[in-house]
């Protein structure tokens, strides 16, 4: 009996050992939401697009689409969905494991050409602006990209894509 109650009684001790959170090391906190914005790369019209993602910490989502340099009479498109949990944990692992939820040093000579991507992620009260080119001319958000964009359910996107080539073809006389 007695071994039972030095048993019980060092589970008890270890429980509340560990630092005082309930959450793992690691775990997305309860703050944890992004904007994350996108623009195609110099390159004339039809072919230039922009989009923004913004996700707050209750996983509700806005995309806008602008499928043409921003301006008088340039439409832009707009969808709201949800983030799962699930999406929500593996999106700030993905940022973390990106270095993204640090301070990064931005480029005072940016590359010339291609997309340009930035963001601002709020995590663990801490506000990160993420540059298009950090000091080694490299896209920090490159590796999360794919990712983000992902959140957005395929059907929005196939929704901007085709208003996007209606709007090109109206325009432009082209799709991109």
């Amino acid at each position: 009996m007695r071994r039972l109650a030095i048993s019980l009684a060092l589970v008890a001790l270890l429980a509340g050992c560990g630092g005082g959170s309930d959450e793992p090391s690691g775990s997305r906190p309860d703050d944890f939401a992004f904007t994350f914005v996108h623009a195609d790369g110099s390159v004339p019209p039809p072919f230039h697009a922009e989009w923004t993602v913004e996700v707050g910490a209750d996983g509700r989502g806005r995309a806008t689409f602008t499928p043409d340099y921003a301006g008088d009479g340039v439409p832009t498109y707009k969808a709201s969905f949800d983030v799962s949990d699930e999406d929500m944990d593996a999106i700030h692992a993905d940022m973390r494991d990106a270095g993204l939820l640090e301070e990064i040093a931005a480029t005072d000579d940016a590359p010339i050409g291609g997309p340009v991507e930035s963001a601002r992620i709020y995590a663990d009260g801490e506000t990160f602006d993420v540059p298009p080119f950090d000091e080694d001319g490299g896209a920090p958000l490159a590796e999360v990209s794919d990712a983000v964009r992902g959140l957005v359910p395929e059907s929005d996107w196939r929704s901007f894509e085709s208003r996007r080539d209606a709007y090109a073809q109206a325009e432009y006389g082209e799709k991109p």
